[in-house]
């Protein structure tokens, strides 16, 4: 029998616990269940300063993040996570589970590389990566300035 890695014990775990399986066939209803992640946040958790990212929904289908910088007026990075197929994501990551308070990601084409977001109230969640080389775990707040 084949040993699982952490990081696929914890993926298959959170599938099972979430809700909806595989990922795909997943409609723009469905993707909606995020909406509770717009806004802008600030990160602290596994990192030396606290870091802030935004997000919104540019369309029913289309999720855009932008990383900024501690003025939130420097666009540092952008990724966006689209519905298409049926399928939620872009080139290198696809939800693989989506329920109403979270979403697990896993890499395309890369074993034991995911991420969660999971909703911890109206103003917090949390994300958690997690790699073969282990878990990082970040607490986001609602942040306004």
């Amino acid at each position: 029998m084949t040993k699982m890695p952490p990081a696929a014990i914890a993926c298959a775990v959170l599938a099972a616990a979430c809700g909806h399986g595989s990922g795909s066939g997943l409609t723009g209803r469905e993707v909606a269940r995020l909406r509770w992640i717009e806004g802008t946040w600030r990160g602290t958790g596994d990192v030396d300063a606290p870091f802030y990212e935004r997000y919104r929904f540019e369309n029913d289908s289309t999720l855009v993040e932008h990383g900024l910088d501690s003025t939130l007026t420097v666009m540092q990075d952008t990724s966006r996570f689209e519905l298409t197929n049926g399928r939620f994501g872009n080139a290198r990551w696809r939800a693989t589970v989506l329920a109403a308070d979270s979403v697990v990601f896993a890499r395309e084409g890369t074993a034991g590389q995911s991420f969660r977001w999971r909703r911890d109230g109206a103003d917090a969640w949390t994300a958690v990566i997690v790699s073969p080389a282990g878990q990082h775990t970040y607490h986001m707040e609602r942040w306004q300035r």
